[in-house]
């Protein structure tokens, strides 16, 4: 599916869905039941306006990141590598406070607070206890709501940031709006207790294998070739298998389980063991896009020159150098504007660049592979020309170019639709200047270039 504002919306949507799982949320239920149930009248209109505090804070948050950063510098900051161990940080605080070493909470003003548990039946009140209510949840919401926020950066505009966010506020205070007009509904609720204790822990082993990739990506970054593929697949392996014992019991309370857990345990096992295969040079499928490359660390970077041959994957690290070749192929340029952190890029290169019927729309075009994401001086410059040629820093971006620059088709996005993705190399070949010999080989690859 290609980028755009409704596939981003759903996701944005989902996230609010996924944000209701976490334990911030879930003891927040009585204290909106409660609030409601005291209210005299204005039933109706206080659950909107407390919905409405719940979802323009979340609004709120999401224009002031892209305001700061600007729409599309989210996802620069996003890839920076010390933003990324900062996350990581906070992902490892959120799980030991998960795993109860101690408490997080968000404190408020005095005034926000008292305002937010008032009896009076102003709409004042319910819009401060749903502001209340976004900013208690963040410690849990944050991580998913911090996703979002990378993901608009594929827009051009505040408009991706303030619409996603408040698609995931108002998936989020749905639930709530319901059980603000209806206080009874509690009643059908089941109560925060031994089954949340259990959930809160489990939940900290994934905001661990969170941190992981986050800390990859810095290393990714820097290219210190400290987490490469075996010992990140070893790490999430074991986290997957702690988390399976820990949902069994192990060691004494397998017995007082239930078949629920059990059956979740079965599975992180199941995907544990899975995992360790991988570290064996196993490929472990949708896994592969948030793991380090297999060739990683890189000694020095992809080939300044390549050959342009049969594999698929090879390709011309310099926009000038495949220009050079091209004009000498008389064919046009792929260009694939990739980054080291971006797993989009990833997934296509690994579902979609290896079919056959690429791999051979491939052989009738010079190849460019340029890195956008790091703080070099060459990423830097690659980005440039993504903008100028490609129209967003969004990742990832195809584009097919003639020898002398003129944009033929672009393409933006991971496509599960192979089709689409050929339909588009097709309209570059088709286009393409009419095949010289000078300088190809027998499938017309070009070994050195000079």
């Amino acid at each position: 599916m290609k980028s755009g504002i409704g596939p981003f919306l759903v996701a944005s949507f989902a996230g609010g869905l996924v944000a209701l799982l976490t334990p911030c949320v879930f003891p927040m239920i009585p204290v909106t039941v409660s609030f409601f149930a005291k209210r005299e009248k204005h039933h109706l209109a206080g659950a909107i306006v407390y919905c409405f505090g719940i979802i323009s804070t979340f609004a709120v948050i999401g224009v002031g990141a892209a305001a700061i950063f600007g729409a599309a510098g989210v996802g620069k900051f996003a890839a920076n590598p010390i933003v990324n161990l900062v996350l990581a940080a906070i992902f490892v605080l959120l799980a030991l406070n998960l795993f109860g070493l101690y408490e997080l909470r968000v404190p408020l003003p005095d005034k926000l607070a008292n305002a937010s548990r008032s009896k009076a039946s102003s709409l004042i009140a319910p819009y401060l206890m749903g502001v209340a209510f976004s900013l208690t949840s963040f410690t849990c919401t944050a991580p998913i709501a911090g996703a979002l926020l990378v993901m608009s950066a594929q827009g051009k505009s505040l408009a991706y940031p303030a619409a996603g966010m408040t698609a995931f506020g108002v998936a989020f205070g749905l639930p709530f709006f319901f059980l603000a007009v209806f206080p009874r509904l509690m009643s059908s609720v089941p109560r925060s207790g031994h089954w949340l204790a259990a959930v809160k822990p489990a939940l900290g082993f994934i905001e661990l294998a969170a941190a992981v990739k986050f800390i990859s990506n810095a290393d990714l970054s820097w290219n210190l070739g400290l987490l490469t593929r075996p010992i990140f697949l070893a790490i999430w392996a074991g986290l997957a298998v702690l988390l399976g014992a820990y949902l069994l019991g192990l060691p004494k309370a397998v017995s007082q389980t239930g078949w629920l857990r059990r059956g979740l345990a079965v599975v992180s096992l199941c995907f544990g063991a899975f995992l360790a295969l991988g570290t064996r040079g196993s490929t472990v499928g949708a896994v592969e896009a948030y793991l380090p490359p297999a060739d990683y660390p890189f000694s020095g970077g992809p080939p300044a020159i390549a050959s342009t041959g049969t594999d698929g994957k090879t390709f011309l690290n310099s926009y000038s150098r495949a220009v050079y070749v091209a004009k000498r192929l008389h064919r046009n340029v792929f260009v694939d504007f990739t980054g080291v952190n971006c797993v989009n890029c990833r997934w296509m290169e690994d579902n979609v660049f290896v079919l056959a019927s690429v791999k051979e729309q491939f052989k009738k075009m010079v190849r460019a592979e340029l890195y956008t994401d790091r703080s070099t001086p060459a990423d830097q410059a690659n980005q440039k020309l993504q903008q100028q040629i490609g129209g967003t820093i969004a990742l990832p971006v195809y584009v097919i170019v003639t020898p002398e620059g003129k944009v033929i088709a672009k393409y933006e996005g991971k496509s599960p639709n192979s089709d689409e993705f050929i339909n588009f190399l097709k309209s570059g070949t088709s286009a393409s200047i009419v095949l010289g010999s000078l300088g190809a080989g027998s499938d017309g690859s070009v070994d050195i270039v000079r």
